[in-house]
């Protein structure tokens, strides 16, 4: 498997994960970007250089409550 930079390869190959019922909720929380509320924020980026240019930059922040961890279970495939 070919890892690209930036990525992290997280289970090995020869193995998969099995997800069981009702694993628990996702929450939104809050970020500074959106003034410390829970949402979809957006941030511009101008920069003024040679050539000029503009980034925009989408995000939310969620985080896992796991009810339920024990019902992950990762196998190995031979």
């Amino acid at each position: 498997m070919a890892i690209f930079k930036g990525e992290v390869q997280l289970l090995q190959d020869d193995q998969v994960v099995l997800l069981g019922d009702a694993l628990g909720n996702t929450y939104l929380g809050p970020t500074v970007e959106k003034n410390y509320q829970s949402g979809i924020y957006t941030v511009t980026e101008i920069k003024e250089s040679n050539p000029p240019s503009q980034s925009v930059f989408i995000g939310e922040t969620v985080f896992p409550a796991l009810a339920k961890p024990q019902s992950i279970v990762i196998v190995d495939v031979p």
